[in-house]
């Protein structure tokens, strides 16, 4: 029943969003006004809401409930109760090319295409590899963030026990969903 609800709201959040603002402003005036919600429950209808978006103009025709299965077993790497309990046999953990040829031999995916996720090829540079283009949309990217001049030293040691790369001169590339506001204030 609790997964039940979950895909419905998220259904829900699908259908009402109009696209008028950015999703994650529409998503927290969304939470806002229903604060029944959980922690939980908002990361999980965050994370079924940008995987139906992510996967673009693929499965178009079909039902919003499994366009949201799809997107959360292909757009994500972690575990799910959620999608373990719609379909148990879908590993969410495996590398993306598998998760696509495995997606492809079920009913839901006989008709997934990564070409349909961003069908309009002619409209990209030359240089641009439509395939590769159309997968980055399955993945979060990694968040960036920019050093300000004379702080380099300050920040690298407010980051020693978090996962980071730094990029010369003045870049850092964390993982995404880094809570930034929890390490650093804007002076």
């Amino acid at each position: 029943m609790r997964f039940d609800n979950q895909l419905r709201h998220a259904g829900e959040i699908i259908e009402a969003y109009a696209g008028e603002v950015p999703l994650h402003v529409w998503l927290r005036d969304f939470f806002r006004a229903n604060k029944q919600m959980g922690a939980r429950d908002r990361r999980l209808l965050s994370t079924l809401s940008y995987g139906f978006y992510r996967l673009g103009h693929s499965l178009a025709s079909h039902p919003i409930a499994d366009r949201l299965l799809a997107g959360l077993f292909l757009c994500n790497d972690a575990p799910s109760e959620l999608l373990r309990h719609f379909q148990p046999e879908w590993d969410p953990t495996a590398p993306l090319a598998e998760k696509i040829a495995f997606f492809r031999q079920q009913p839901e995916g006989s008709d997934f295409r990564v070409a349909d996720i961003f069908p309009w090829r002619s409209e990209l540079s030359p240089g641009i590899d439509h395939e590769a283009f159309c997968l980055s949309f399955l993945r979060q990217p990694d968040l960036f963030l920019r050093i300000r001049p004379g702080h380099r030293d300050a920040v690298l040691d407010r980051l020693q026990q978090v996962p980071h790369e730094f990029l010369p001169p003045s870049a850092i590339r964390l993982p995404n969903g880094f809570a930034v506001e929890t390490y650093f204030t804007p002076d």
